[in-house]
């Protein structure tokens, strides 16, 4: 009877809304999972240059001994 259209725009305007804000929520959730993984292997990466650092000098001790 008073078909305005109004709903129809409101529908669409909600939905966008919607889309946009999940696709920021997963966004994020890469970006701290790469992070994340970034930091992990950066950790590793340290971690096994003090072993080749310290691992030498340890068996030199051994030797002494």
């Amino acid at each position: 009877m008073w078909e305005t259209g109004l709903m129809g725009e409101i529908s669409q305007k909600m939905y966008n809304a919607l889309a946009y804000h999940i696709s920021q929520v997963n966004f994020n959730r890469r970006v701290k999972a790469v992070s994340m993984w970034s930091l992990q292997m950066t950790a590793s990466a340290v971690l096994s240059a003090l072993r080749n650092l310290v691992d030498p000098v340890s068996m030199q001790i051994r030797d002494l001994y």
